[in-house]
C-alpha cells in the first residue's frame, strides 16, 4: 500500500459504522443488542467471527474499530435546550478515564516529594513544620530568648522540649510577631514553630500544569469526535512510512515508562499491605494477572467498565482525603497557596520540582487515549450540531474529571508539605523505632534531609499518625496503580493499532501489548529492591518528558487542518497559543532532562546524550515542518459532508 505523507489523499475502501443521515442515535446499523447502554436506550454492537491474525477483506464490511465493539447512544432533547444532564451523563465516561493519568502513582510520587522539599513556608522565619520543632535552628536559645527579631516568629507552648515526630503539641498562646519567651511548665523552653497557618508552595503550579493539562486533552478530544478516528490513526495516515515507526516507537517508549511507574506503584501498595510478606516482583505478577482480568469488564458493557474506574477514583479520593484530613491544613493558607504564584527562598531543588510536577501532569500516551475513548459514543459527524454539543459535552466531563484529580492531588501535596518537610533521617527513624515500626531501619540514624517516595511516604504516614495511615495510603496507592495500569493498557492497543494498522483479536492485542509494556517492569522488580527505586522513577519521568513532543505536536497539526477538522479546526488564536504552549512545555521537560544528565557527572553520559539530543532535535523539527503543510484524509466523514470510506486495504 503506498504510503502518504501530510496533504496527500490515501485511497481507503471501507466505510465505517455509522449512524445515516436521518436516522435517530438509537438505532443501529447492525444488529442491535438488547442490553441497555446506561441511559436507557441500546448500545450498538459489532460483531465478527473473523480468524485472530487474519487481516480483513478489502470489501467483507467489517468496521474500522479499535478495541471498543460498541457505543453508548446519546439521548434526543426534544426541548432543544443549550444543557441537559441526561445528555451529559450519557457522554460521562471518557474524560475520567482520561484524567486516570493525572492520578498514577508517578504523579502521586511528583505530588508528595513537591510537599516534601518545598514544603510551606511564611514570611522569613522557620520553615519548620510543628512535627519538627527542634532541627536547624538558626539562633540558640539564648538569642530567642533575650533579643527581639524583627521577622514573623510563631511562638507557641510545648509540654516537652523535643517532643517526638508525630506527637501534637498544645495550642499555641500566641501567634505573631515578638520575641520568644520562656514559657511552659516549669520553664520549660518552648521553640518557635509553625503551628500558626502557613502558606503552602508549588500548589499554583499544580493549578497551572492542570488547566494547561485540560486545553490539550480538549484537543485530543475534538479530533476524535469531528474525524472519528484517534491520535495513532490519523498519524498513520498522514505520516510516511519511516517517520511514523520511529514515532510509534517513541509513544511505545513514554507507555513503557509509565507503565513501569504503575505496575511497581501497585506492587509497593501490595507490599505495604502484606506488610512485606509479598516481594515487589510478586506484586507486579499479581498486577498483571488482575489487569488481565478487570480489561475484559466491557464484555459486559462500557457503562460497567467506566463506572469500575469511578469506583477507584472514588477509593482514592476517600484514602487520600482521610490523609489530609488527619493532618489538617489551613483552608485559607491553602486557598493562598493556589491562587498567589510565588515560591519564597526557592532554590534549584524546588525549581526542579516545579518542573516535575508540570512533567507529571501532562502525560504523552493520554492525548493518544483521549481521542480515542471519545469514539466510544454515538455521534452523527455529518451533523454539525451533535458534533457541536458532543465537543461540548466531552468538554464540560473532562472539566469535572480534572478537577476531581486536582482536589486529589492536592491532599497528597499538602499532606506531605504539612507533615513531612524538611524532617530528617534520624527524626524519623527515632519515630518508627518509637512505633516499634518493622520500617525503622529504612531511614539512617543521620542528619540527612528525608528523601521519600510512595514507599517511604506511606512508611512515615504510619509511624507518624498510625498503622492505620499507613495502610489507607497502600489503598489509595494500590487504586492509583490498577486503574492507571489498566487505562495505560488501553493506551498501548490504540497506539499499536493505530500506527500499525493491526487487524488482531482482543486477546491477542491485550497479550501482545501487555508483553512489551511489562517484561522491562518484571526484570526491574526481579532485581531491584523495593526500597530503592526513587532514582529508577526519576529516570522514568525523564524518559516520558522527553516523549512529550511526538504527542502535543500531532494534536496541534491535525486539528489546525481545515481539511481534516473542516469548520472545526482551530483558529489563530489557538493555533498561537497552543505553539506556545506547546514550546514552554517542551522547553520546560527539557531543562529538566538536561538538570538530570548533568547529575551523572559523566562525560561518556554527556557525549551520548549530545549525540542523542541532535538526533531527537532533528525529529522534532521534521514534525514541525509538517505542521505548516495543508493535508487531507480522503473519505473522513466531516459535519455536511457525505459518509464516505475511512479504512485502509
Amino acid at each position: 500500500m503506498q504510503q502518504g505523507h501530510v496533504g496527500q489523499r490515501l485511497p481507503q475502501p471501507r466505510a465505517e459504522l455509522l449512524p445515516r443521515e436521518g436516522m435517530s442515535r438509537g438505532e443501529s446499523r447492525k444488529d442491535v443488542s438488547g442490553e441497555p447502554g446506561g441511559l436507557g436506550g441500546v448500545v450498538s454492537t459489532i460483531s465478527s467471527s473473523r480468524s485472530p491474525l487474519q487481516p480483513p477483506d478489502a470489501d467483507d464490511g467489517e468496521p474500522f474499530t479499535t478495541y471498543f465493539d460498541s457505543k453508548i447512544p446519546i439521548p434526543e432533547d426534544e426541548t432543544h435546550s443549550c444543557f441537559s444532564f441526561r445528555k451529559l451523563w450519557a457522554f460521562t465516561g471518557p474524560g475520567f478515564l482520561m484524567s486516570i493519568a493525572y492520578l498514577d502513582p508517578g504523579n502521586i510520587e511528583s505530588d508528595l516529594q513537591s510537599g516534601a522539599v518545598a514544603g510551606f513556608k511564611v514570611g522569613s522565619g522557620s520553615q519548620r513544620s510543628p512535627l519538627n520543632p527542634t532541627g536547624g535552628w538558626e539562633h540558640p536559645r539564648e538569642e530567642w530568648e533575650q533579643q527581639g527579631l524583627g521577622s514573623c516568629l510563631w511562638v507557641s507552648l510545648w509540654v516537652h522540649p523535643t517532643p517526638a515526630l508525630g506527637s501534637r503539641p498544645q495550642k499555641p498562646q500566641s501567634c505573631g510577631f515578638g520575641t520568644a519567651q520562656r514559657r511552659g511548665f516549669g520553664g520549660i523552653w518552648g521553640p518557635p514553630t509553625h503551628w500558626c497557618p502557613r502558606v503552602p508552595q508549588l500548589l499554583w503550579v499544580l493549578l497551572l500544569a492542570t488547566v494547561i493539562g485540560l486545553l490539550l486533552q480538549r484537543l485530543a478530544a475534538r479530533l476524535g469526535v469531528v474525524t472519528g478516528l484517534h491520535l495513532a490513526e490519523v498519524c498513520h495516515r498522514q505520516y510516511q512510512k519511516v517517520p511514523r515507526i520511529i514515532l510509534w516507537l517513541m509513544v511505545e517508549l513514554a507507555i513503557i515508562g509509565s507503565d513501569m511507574q504503575e505496575v511497581i506503584g501497585s506492587a509497593i501498595a501490595i507490599n505495604l499491605l502484606s506488610v512485606g510478606k509479598i516481594p515487589l516482583w510478586g506484586g507486579v505478577l499479581i498486577t498483571i494477572a488482575d489487569t488481565f482480568v478487570f480489561l475484559f469488564l466491557d464484555k459486559y458493557g462500557l457503562r460497567k467498565l467506566e463506572a469500575f474506574f469511578g469506583l477507584l477514583i472514588s477509593i482514592m479520593a476517600l484514602t487520600f482525603g482521610y490523609e489530609y484530613i488527619t493532618v489538617k491544613p489551613s483552608q485559607e493558607k491553602l486557598l493562598q497557596g493556589l491562587f498567589v504564584p510565588y515560591c519564597q527562598d526557592c532554590g534549584t531543588p524546588q525549581l526542579e520540582q516545579a518542573v516535575g510536577i508540570v512533567g507529571a501532569v501532562i502525560m504523552p500516551h493520554n492525548m493518544y487515549l483521549h481521542s480515542a475513548l471519545v469514539k466510544s459514543r454515538q455521534v452523527n459527524r455529518a451533523d454539525k450540531r451533535e458534533v457541536r454539543e458532543a465537543n461540548k459535552y466531552f468538554f464540560i466531563e473532562s472539566c469535572i474529571a480534572l478537577f476531581v484529580s486536582f482536589i486529589i492531588n492536592i491532599f497528597v501535596v499538602t499532606v506531605f508539605a504539612e507533615a513531612f518537610f524538611n524532617k530528617t533521617n534520624a527524626q524519623v527513624h527515632q519515630v518508627c523505632a518509637n512505633a516499634s515500626s518493622p520500617h525503622a531501619g529504612l531511614f539512617p540514624n543521620d542528619n540527612s534531609t528525608l528523601e521519600v517516595d510512595i514507599y517511604k511516604g506511606g512508611v512515615v504516614l504510619g509511624c507518624s499518625f498510625g498503622t492505620a495511615a499507613l495502610y489507607i495510603w497502600a489503598i489509595g496507592i494500590l487504586a492509583a496503580g490498577q486503574s492507571s495500569t489498566m487505562t495505560g493498557t488501553y493506551s498501548g492497543q490504540f497506539v499499536m493499532e493505530g500506527f500499525l494498522n493491526l487487524r488482531w483479536s482482543r486477546f491477542a492485542r491485550v497479550l501482545l501489548t501487555r508483553s512489551i509494556a511489562v517484561t522491562p517492569t518484571l526484570f526491574v522488580a526481579i532485581f531491584q529492591d523495593v526500597e530503592h527505586l526513587t532514582g529508577m522513577n526519576d529516570f522514568l519521568n525523564v524518559l516520558m518528558s522527553l516523549q512529550l513532543p511526538f504527542a502535543l505536536i500531532p494534536v496541534l497539526t491535525f486539528t489546525s487542518l481545515p481539511s481534516l477538522m473542516h469548520d472545526f479546526a482551530n483558529g489563530l488564536f489557538w493555533k498561537v497559543a497552543g505553539g506556545l504552549l506547546i514550546l514552554l512545555l517542551c522547553s520546560i521537560n527539557m531543562y529538566f532532562v538536561v538538570a538530570y544528565v548533568m547529575a551523572l557527572r559523566s562525560l561518556p553520559l554527556y557525549v551520548g546524550a549530545a549525540l542523542l539530543s541532535v538526533l531527537y532535535l532533528a525529529f522534532v523539527a521534521y514534525l514541525v515542518s509538517r505542521a505548516h503543510l495543508p493535508g487531507d484524509l480522503e473519505g473522513v466523514e466531516g459535519p455536511g459532508r457525505e459518509l464516505k470510506v475511512l479504512g485502509r486495504s
